[in-house]
């Protein structure tokens, strides 16, 4: 799902650049930082309940969460929901494991608009020292390059 008009996008997130931390909470009221991943290989993936492109990927996030999870891959989801109850029921019933930032703002979410998303599902992968080695990956893309990632140390 694609958002117009199109607003400034950050720049340098780019692979190769260091991915600008946050430090908010995720549902539960807990610390969600991509400084506090360090050390792993995290997807933050943007998404949302009520975008049909980011249901259809889900399924290979929770595949790569699933098997590569105890290699030191993490994910922290940003949704872009309104509707918190949408997103626990959904996160509860998929198996969506991993913590989610949920400011009910959708577009306006704060996290989309400082990294400037446009369109979701959108993600970026990063090494264990928060550098960008891929984004807006899917299917067998995310898994290659999430497998590659926690092989190299």
């Amino acid at each position: 799902m694609s958002r117009t008009p199109a607003a400034n996008v950050s720049e340098g997130l780019e692979i190769g650049q260091r991915f600008p931390d946050f430090n908010e909470s995720d549902l539960n009221g807990s610390p969600l930082s991509v400084s506090g991943a360090r050390g792993k290989i995290l997807l933050v993936d943007f998404w949302a309940t009520w975008c049909n492109p980011c249901r259809g990927e889900m399924p290979n996030v929770i595949a790569a969460y699933q098997k590569y999870h105890a290699s030191g891959f993490d994910v922290i989801g940003v949704s872009l929901d309104e509707d918190r109850n949408s997103l626990t029921f959904y996160a509860a019933t998929q198996g969506v494991a991993w913590p989610q930032y949920f400011d009910g703002q959708g577009w306006d979410n704060k996290l989309a608009k400082k990294y400037g998303v446009q369109s979701i599902p959108m993600n970026y992968l990063l090494d264990r020292n928060g550098i960008i080695l891929g984004k807006s990956l899917r299917g067998d893309d995310l898994q290659n390059a999430v497998s590659a990632a926690v092989s190299s140390k």
